[in-house]
């Protein structure tokens, strides 16, 4: 079978930084090519490289090609673009991110909420990357016009890349903490680095370094965390990263902060750096709210903390004790 994947970003390189939607975009394409068929990714021409997928410039550039190349399926990983898809082949729309919730944060729910009904009025199939999503998305997909008796839809996990094996640090080695992704505004981590930066300080032990910071493609707003929260003897920027340097990083690392300002985004979303410091074997200090906290504390893969106290117990707690990071 042909089936074309319609994404956004450049594709995952040990030699780069990379972007959430271009990894998810890939993992798909792993699955289905091991699965035997053929897959044609296409991207935007702002994501254009020597070697890499077909690009399109506009919805109209984009169907027109979607009609040449005569797929069997189409898979759109980025959801404004499903309606430039719709009827050219069964088509299925992944809603991999609570983009409407991310969209409130950055002054764009209206052009979102039309996006998100464009979508789910083209697609035949749908995709989430977690429960919690799936629930949140059936009202929306009600309104759209979907018969939801039944369960609609399909589960795919994002996926944890094959990180290198994870390098426990000997006692007298100093512990480093690591932050990783871009901070986008849904995404506020600046009172967990206070209160990390203060109780490492206080023990006189260990460091964070804060990896990304800008989107890989693109001149989306994000916060800029050093102007909230300075650089300093225990905390260092170290900016994007090419993403085999950000595995090894996270493979040697103590634990991941994985502590953000509670919104509803953030108890609805999987981070793709929660994938990230899994793949790795590295620890998460997390908040309780998050989607993925019943799994960690589950499988005992880190701290489940439900306040900020509580966050900085756990890294005095992981800084002192490395039999507790193991």
């Amino acid at each position: 079978m042909r089936v074309l994947l319609v994404q956004h970003g450049r594709l995952p390189s040990p030699s780069r930084p990379g972007s959430g939607g271009a990894q998810r975009a890939h993992h798909h394409a792993e699955a289905l090519r091991a699965a035997g068929h053929e897959v044609i990714v296409v991207t935007r021409a702002q994501d254009d490289e020597d070697g890499g997928p077909i690009t399109f410039h506009s919805h109209r550039h984009l169907r027109e090609l979607a009609l040449r190349l005569r797929p069997d399926r189409v898979l759109c990983v980025q959801p404004e673009e499903a309606p430039a898809l719709a009827g050219v082949a069964p088509l299925c729309v992944d809603l991999y991110a609570p983009r409407l919730l991310e969209a409130a944060f950055q002054g764009e729910t209206a052009a979102e909420a039309v996006h998100t009904m464009r979508a789910l009025a083209a697609a035949d199939h749908v995709l989430f990357s977690n429960p919690r999503q799936r629930h949140f998305t059936l009202g929306l997909m009600a309104l759209a016009g979907w018969d939801t008796r039944a369960p609609v839809g399909d589960l795919v996990p994002l996926v944890a890349p094959e990180g290198p094996p994870r390098r426990l640090s000997a006692p007298e080695d100093e512990p480093v903490f690591v932050l990783g992704g871009v901070p986008w505004p849904w995404q506020d981590p600046t009172p967990a680095l206070r209160r990390a930066v203060a109780a490492l300080d206080r023990v006189g032990w260990g460091r964070v370094i804060v990896y990304g910071g800008r989107p890989a493609v693109g001149d989306a707003a994000v916060t800029q965390l050093a102007a909230q929260v300075p650089p300093g003897p225990r905390l260092h920027y170290a900016g994007p990263t090419p993403l085999g340097e950000l595995l090894s990083a996270y493979a040697g690392a103590r634990a991941a902060l994985d502590w953000f300002c509670p919104n509803p985004e953030r108890e609805l979303a999987m981070s793709f750096r929660q994938a990230d410091y899994l793949g790795c074997g590295l620890p998460l200090i997390t908040g309780a709210d998050h989607a993925l906290s019943d799994t960690l504390r589950a499988a005992g893969a880190g701290w489940v903390v439900n306040d900020l106290d509580a966050f900085e117990a756990a890294v005095v707690e992981a800084a002192t004790d490395p039999a507790a990071a193991a």
